[in-house]
């Protein structure tokens, strides 16, 4: 594949052309770019959901559970996974 320019907006355009009209899975999963850099792949990552057309949602999770006296465990409050 040959990029427009050597940036990341660039190899977006050149792996994603249509990314700005809604897709379906399987167009994903022909489309991809591949970074052996964690750093590169967040980069990545935020250019093409920049692009993505819809609604921007910020969803909130947590990494740990903290337990209380009633619940010294914390089990029952969380399914298993």
């Amino acid at each position: 594949m040959i990029c427009d320019d050597n940036s990341v907006t660039g190899l977006i355009s050149s792996t994603y052309p249509h990314i700005d009209h809604h897709q379906d899975d399987q167009y994903y999963l022909n489309h991809t770019i591949l970074s052996g850099k964690n750093s590169d792949v967040e980069d990545i990552n935020s250019g093409v959901l920049w692009k993505c057309p819809g609604e921007e949602k910020i969803l909130q999770s947590a990494y740990s559970v903290i337990s209380d006296d009633r619940n010294p465990n914390g089990l029952g409050l969380y399914p298993m996974e």
